[in-house]
């Protein structure tokens, strides 16, 4: 048994080894990601950008989300600073289709693929100082 436990506890700092690799690879700070994928899950999670300069324009990141194809999608609103722009994502599914909450593994692979296709790609034009990631 204590084997079993041992060889979890090395692959899961092996993961948070990994996690943090990857973290200080990107060119902006994404903040709250540990409390994101590590809190009980709320409904929505907000993704609060902040651009060095200038933000893009509604129309520019609405495309770019719709590009995305992320499920759950994401719904768009101008920040409080007038560099930045504010995603919401409702994170449960239709009750129709019978998905429920997500858990914390598909919330992990959820904000990796967010950082990929919208966060990533955005910046490649529009630099991003920051991201904070927060539950509602």
């Amino acid at each position: 048994m204590g084997g079993l436990w041992l060889a979890s506890s090395a692959l899961r700092e092996i993961g948070w080894k990994r996690r943090q690799r990857w973290l200080q690879s990107l060119p902006f700070a994404l903040e709250r990601y540990v409390e994101a994928v590590g809190e009980d899950l709320a409904e929505e999670l907000v993704v609060s950008i902040r651009f060095a300069a200038r933000a893009p324009s509604q129309k520019h990141m609405r495309e770019v989300v719709a590009a995305a194809e992320l499920s759950p999608s994401l719904s768009l609103r101008r920040g409080d600073h007038r560099h930045g722009i504010v995603l919401h994502s409702k994170l449960t599914y239709d009750s129709e289709n019978g998905f429920g909450r997500l858990g914390q593994r598909r919330v992990l692979v959820w904000l990796h693929a967010l950082t990929d296709k919208v966060l990533l790609v955005v910046h490649a034009d529009y630099p991003i100082s920051s991201v904070r990631l927060s539950w509602e």
